[in-house]
């Protein structure tokens, strides 16, 4: 299991499962899919379920996954991450929980 050090995201955790299947729950939303790691230093997340934690929102629109999986470079035991957010970037690490 995967937390959140410090982010915009609050409250983020993601599961890695050993067979390949993935659980990511974020301030917003709880998604599902499969990973796999590409070349031994990335981590690769591929969205299949995308639902809003706030379930009436699901009713007015329903939430996709992204066209591109998430990836992670694997550095250290964290996974290590970054995404533009309001034109700043923004850092997205996690750390191994124990």
């Amino acid at each position: 299991m995967y937390l959140r050090n410090e982010s915009i995201i609050v409250g983020q955790v993601l599961v890695l499962q050993p067979d390949s299947l993935f659980y990511l729950k974020t301030c917003g939303s709880h998604l599902s899919g499969k990973w796999n790691v590409k070349e031994g230093d990335t981590l690769l997340l591929f969205c299949k379920r995308n639902r809003l934690r706030n379930d009436s929102l699901n009713k007015i629109e329903k939430p996709t996954c992204w066209t591109e999986p998430a990836k992670y470079c694997i550095k250290d035991g964290e996974l290590q991450s970054w995404f533009y957010y309001e034109g700043e970037k923004v850092y997205d690490d996690l750390s191994k929980h124990r």
